[in-house]
C-alpha cells in the first residue's frame, strides 16, 4: 500500500504477488486488482507471481502442485474448526451436507457482494484492502486466529479514519485479545466470527451513506494531508 501511494505501482504489484504464499487468505484479491488497476501494477503482480511459481517448481519439482492438493485434503490439517475466524467456523455446528451445499454457499455469496460494494464504492485503497482482507478471511476454508494478524494495519487505519462509530468500535474489538480468546471458546466462538461479518456489513453501509451524501471526490475516507 505504501508503494502504491508513493507512485511505485510496479514494485507494489511485485510485493502484492507474495500473497501467493498464503493464497487462501486472499481469495477476494481479484476484485481489488480490478478496481485499482494500472499497467505497472498488473505487470509487477504478474511478474512477481511468475517468479514465485518458478522458484516453487525449481525447489519442489514439477509434481509439487499435485502433492500440494493431496496435502490440502488431509483432515488433520484443519483441527478445531469451530475456532476458525471464518464462515466455516461460524457454521461448524450445521450438518455437513447442509453446510457445504446451502448455508456456506449463500453466506459466502453475501460476503462477496458486500466486498464488491465496498471495493467499488470507495476511492481509498486502504479501505478497499481492509474489506478485501476481511472478506477473504471469512470465505476461506482454512484460517486460524494468528492469520488475523494481516488485518492489524487496516483495522488501525479504520479505527482512526472512519466516520462510522460501528466500524470504529468493531475494528477496535477485533484488535483486542478478546477476539482471539472468544474464538477458542466452544461456546462463544460465534461472537468473534459474527463480529467480522458485522464489520464488513458496517463498512458497506458506510459506503452506501457516503455515496448518497457526498460527491465522488469527497468520498475518500483517507484524505491525504
Amino acid at each position: 500500500m505504501f508503494l502504491l501511494e508513493t507512485g511505485w505501482s510496479g514494485s507494489g504489484g511485485v510485493v502484492l504477488s507474495l500473497c501467493a504464499i498464503k493464497w487462501n487468505l486472499f481469495l477476494m484479491l481479484p476484485m481489488f486488482l480490478l478496481r485499482f488497476r494500472s499497467a505497472r501494477f498488473w505487470g509487477g503482480f504478474v511478474i512477481g507471481t511468475l517468479i514465485v511459481l518458478l522458484i516453487s517448481f525449481a525447489v519442489a519439482g514439477v509434481s509439487w502442485p499435485v502433492e500440494y492438493l493431496r496435502l490440502l485434503q488431509k483432515p488433520e490439517l484443519s483441527p478445531h474448526i469451530d475456532g476458525m475466524p471464518t464462515l466455516r467456523g461460524l457454521f461448524s455446528g450445521i450438518p455437513r451436507r447442509v453446510y457445504f451445499v446451502t448455508t456456506y454457499a449463500l453466506a459466502a455469496l453475501g460476503v462477496m457482494i458486500l466486498n464488491w460494494f465496498v471495493v467499488f464504492r470507495t476511492a481509498s485503497r486502504e479501505y478497499a484492502m481492509a474489506a478485501t482482507c476481511i472478506s477473504g478471511l471469512l470465505i476461506t476454508p482454512h484460517a486460524y486466529p494468528y492469520d488475523c494478524a494481516l488485518l492489524i494495519p487496516f483495522l488501525i487505519a479504520l479505527g482512526f479514519k472512519t466516520r462510522s462509530l460501528p466500524v470504529r468500535y468493531l475494528a477496535t474489538l477485533v484488535l483486542t485479545p478478546v477476539f482471539s480468546l472468544l474464538l477458542w471458546s466452544h461456546t462463544w466462538h460465534t461472537l468473534s466470527q459474527c463480529s467480522l461479518v458485522a464489520l464488513l456489513l458496517a463498512m458497506a453501509l458506510e459506503q452506501r451513506k457516503n455515496t448518497k451524501s457526498c460527491s465522488p471526490q469527497d468520498s475518500d475516507l483517507f484524505h491525504a494531508p
